[in-house]
């Protein structure tokens, strides 16, 4: 159920159990308990109002977003293609391969879009079993070693044996992309990940977040380097989707950064 129809039910709902109170007030001639119900009536509308208001507003933003994040790899696209059927180019290895990272690069966005709006709607379910997280540390850790490898990035993991309940892969995936953001963003130096209990961190040496843009990192779409993380081929929601997973697990996620020297992102379960 969308939040528009719960809200108008739940509106329907306090009408129905107003009315009693009004012909209640209205047969013993109690004008003050009948303006009471009215005014609980009105005020509940307001505010009814107000977050509808809200929602249009975050829902006109968000199509506006995702217009944005589809143009750029379509428009890309689309040039190539017309340009290979007016024979204006060869269709080289290259050019096809061009093609091919673009078609990738949608279908990820897409995917990213799909699993946030579950998320946030509450329409994934999560799987919790009982597991090490060190064990789910070192997992995620071994994917990125070849990254970092080809950066010339030491990739560091100093963990300890925690046992938690949690649903593994989307835990898995909340760590993907704080690793994979951090590999991207370091140039030089290493990535570190440890843990003190359930308290997880990731630290990096790599460019660091301006002040300004530090507060806005979990947002959806909003990139503090806009230019250099589009040509990583970031989606600009991987961060979203691991602060929406881990608030869907009860926990907490925080990042500390100073421009040039690093970041630090701690999640608390």
């Amino acid at each position: 159920m969308t939040f528009k129809k719960q809200l108008v039910l739940g509106y329907g709902l306090l009408l129905c159990l107003t009315l009693p109170v009004v012909t209640y007030g209205l047969s013993c001639h109690l004008q003050w308990v009948c303006l009471y119900a009215l005014l609980v009536v009105l005020i509940s509308a307001a505010l009814s109002l107000v977050m509808l208001r809200e929602v249009n507003r975050r829902q006109r933003q968000f199509n506006t977003d995702v217009a944005h994040e589809l143009r750029t790899p379509l428009t890309s696209l689309r040039g190539t293609l017309e340009a290979l059927l007016d024979g204006v180019w060869e269709p080289t290895p290259e050019r096809l391969a061009s093609c091919h990272e673009e078609i990738g690069r949608l279908t990820k966005l897409v995917e990213d879009l799909s699993l946030l709006t579950n998320i946030e709607w509450e329409y994934i379910k999560l799987n919790k079993t009982d597991f090490d997280l060190a064990d789910l540390l070192k997992e995620t850790a071994s994917r990125f070693q070849a990254a970092a490898l080809q950066k010339g990035l030491a990739l560091e993991l100093d963990v300890q044996s925690q046992a938690i309940r949690a649903d593994y892969d989307r835990l898995g995936q909340v760590f993907s992309n704080i690793l994979s953001n951090a590999i991207k963003y370091t140039d030089a130096g290493s990535v570190t990940i440890r843990n003190a209990g359930k308290e997880v961190f990731v630290a990096d040496t790599g460019m660091g977040i301006p002040p300004d843009a530090l507060p806005h990192i979990f947002e959806r779409f909003y990139r503090s380097d806009g230019s250099r993380a589009r040509s990583t081929g970031g989606s600009g929601i991987g961060l979203t989707i691991a602060a929406a997973l881990v608030k869907a697990h009860g926990g907490a996620i925080h990042a500390e950064s100073e421009t040039g020297k690093g970041s630090v992102f701690r999640v608390r379960f």
